[in-house]
């Protein structure tokens, strides 16, 4: 903090691309506002806190600034449109690729609870059982179902899709 405090602004004194994040003075209790210019990489200033009113204060100061990259904020958010409406919003590129791995583990997640529940139907299918209806998947891959197919039902039977069409296997046969 001290060194970002006694650095001294480069000879381009009016940013145009700020970054904004906050830090924390002491976790979970104590927060401020840390501004970079994102062209140069270097910070800019360190705000006492992170609320609306010391933020949109800063970027006023400021009318160059034409984009800031922020986090999911809505408090920058709305210091942002303040402080600098000129400014494009856009978010920051850790907190994108924060959001998209968590909705590729929660899709991942449900793909394999879908995966698993076709493979118990299908074990009780080989075992005689028959799943419910509302059980029922469709198998992983073609080879599986042509496996599942012929052994369920003889090797001489055709292939039928769920809904009783014959499939394009069906007419070389």
């Amino acid at each position: 903090m001290r060194l970002v405090r006694q650095s001294h602004p480069s000879a381009q004194s009016a940013p145009h691309i700020i970054g904004l994040d906050d830090w924390a003075r002491k976790r979970r209790l104590r927060y401020g506002t840390l501004i970079c210019d994102l062209e140069l990489g270097l910070p800019i200033d360190l705000l006492p806190d992170r609320s609306v009113k010391t933020v949109s204060a800063w970027l006023l100061k400021h009318p160059s600034i034409k984009v800031v990259s922020r986090d999911g904020s809505s408090e920058y958010a709305s210091a942002i449109q303040k402080g600098a409406p000129q400014a494009v919003q856009v978010r920051d590129r850790w907190h994108l690729v924060k959001n998209l791995a968590a909705c590729v583990s929660v899709q991942l997640t449900q793909s394999l609870m879908q995966l698993r529940r076709a493979e118990q139907a299908e074990a009780k299918t080989l075992d005689g059982q028959q799943p419910s209806p509302e059980r029922q998947s469709h198998p992983r891959t073609r080879g599986s179902e042509t496996s599942t197919t012929r052994s369920s039902s003889g090797a001489n039977s055709s292939l039928r899709a769920d809904d009783g069409t014959a499939t394009a296997r069906d007419e070389k046969h």
